[in-house]
């Protein structure tokens, strides 16, 4: 079921009373709860007939003890389940008995509850429990829009900043953000922030020009930064060379690029610290503030790299900063040194 006709069915008031949403789109998702917050919740009673149940703190007891507690005047109350990871298949985060149990329960729960789980990019099929959700409910993805979709979005949300975009400036603006890179973490709300900054920065000028694009808008390059990464984890010191020169060639600040890297390699030591302690992808994304596409990727790089290795490569990105601003080395020569020790 695609996110468009839940929105239809809030609208007509048809909503049902258990969902699993899930997917990148993590902006659209957090609306549709919003919309089904103002249809279905009296104002002036919501936080008495809304529940928030984080993941750390699931339990299928809780779960059970918020639906069926009876809404105070209103004939419904929402309940809401964050990142519970019930529907992933590699981490056991509730015993057989009660999955069962809960599979039980959501098959005759109260007509007065709306039941909403919220997880990650992705869910596994298989699970007993997805198929459970399936048949006595709905299972939506929150994909990311396709460039159609964005541009008519962005004229919208410019529109209601009594600000007005011509064909050939939205083209060019969608073309700075990195919303559809392979491997990128921007979101619609990200695009949202950026717009917010460009149409403050206009003032009281109506039409998007290009030239507030250029003063605003930062590409992105997140997506080359990830490359670059995947490269140097797997000490593939040819193809690292080859991403820098090309990062660098397309006229990347060396400086903003050792930036970068010193963020993400200290990244990758937070996610890797608090893999070992226990947590999961989900608690690391809360707990660091790291995106969760972020949290994945730093997941399977941070398998590549001891603690003390990662630590000695912060101290070595300090060390070479320090020998650029004394002038000992050159900018390229540094970061180039730089890439060379992380490959080792």
């Amino acid at each position: 079921m695609s996110y468009k006709e839940v929105i239809k069915d809030i609208k007509l008031k048809q909503t049902g009373n258990l969902y699993l949403f899930y997917g990148e789109e993590t902006y659209l998702l957090e609306e549709t709860i919003k919309l089904m917050k103002q249809h279905i919740l009296e104002s002036d009673f919501e936080s008495l007939n809304l529940s928030v149940i984080e993941g750390k703190d699931f339990s299928v007891n809780k779960l059970i003890d918020a639906c069926e507690t009876l809404p105070f005047m209103s004939d419904k109350k929402i309940v809401i389940v964050k990142g519970s990871e019930a529907f992933h298949g590699k981490k056991k985060v509730m015993s057989e008995t009660e999955e069962k149990r809960l599979i039980k329960y959501i098959s005759d729960m109260p007509e007065f509850t709306c039941l909403i789980f919220c997880e990650g990019v992705t869910v596994d099929a298989r699970r007993k429990l997805i198929k459970e959700v399936k048949k006595n409910g709905k299972i939506i993805r929150f994909d990311k829009l396709n460039e159609r979709e964005l541009g008519k979005w962005i004229v919208k949300t410019i529109k209601k900043q009594k600000k007005v975009v011509k064909e050939k400036e939205l083209a060019n603006l969608i073309s700075q953000f990195d919303y559809f890179g392979k491997n990128s973490e921007q979101c619609m709300l990200d695009v949202k922030n950026e717009i917010s900054k460009l149409t403050s920065y206009m003032g009281e000028v109506v039409d998007v020009k290009q030239e507030h694009i250029n003063a605003i808008i930062t590409p992105r390059f997140e997506n080359d930064i990830f490359k670059l990464l995947d490269a140097i984890a797997t000490k593939n010191l040819e193809e690292s060379i080859k991403r820098l020169a090309y990062m660098l060639k397309e006229g990347e600040p060396v400086m903003k690029l050792m930036f970068m890297l010193s963020k993400q390699v200290k990244n990758i030591l937070i996610v890797k610290e608090l893999l070992d302690e226990g947590y999961s992808s989900k608690l690391i994304a809360s707990k660091a503030k790291i995106h969760p596409f972020v949290v994945s990727k730093h997941m399977a790089q941070c398998r590549f790299f001891s603690s003390s290795k990662l630590r000695k490569l912060l101290s070595y990105s300090v060390k070479m900063d320090s020998s650029i601003k004394s002038g000992k080395l050159t900018e390229r020569l540094a970061i180039e040194l730089l890439v060379v020790e992380m490959c080792k």
